[in-house]
């Protein structure tokens, strides 16, 4: 299932609902899908690189700050 049918599913569920989706609340979600896929990938990265030995600690400092980044600004997102 691509990224599309799962934002179109999300679209639909709330106009079923009878609630007007904007395209502002349409980008949201999207950056918030982006968001979490560069979370996921600097995690798998970090562990795939480790495995192989292929990971200099400068890098790894890197990949694990981008991925602390995005998560924060995930949490700083939430409408809580």
């Amino acid at each position: 299932m691509s990224a599309e049918e799962l934002l179109q599913g999300e679209v639909l569920s709330a106009a079923a609902a009878g609630k007007s989706v904007s395209w502002l609340e349409k980008i949201n979600s999207i950056v918030d899908v982006v968001l979490k896929a560069i979370v996921v990938a600097m995690g798998i990265a970090l562990i795939v690189c480790s495995i192989l030995k292929t990971l200099e600690p400068a890098s790894g400092f890197q990949l694990t700050g981008l991925g602390l980044a995005c998560a924060g600004i995930l949490f700083l997102r939430q409408e809580k």
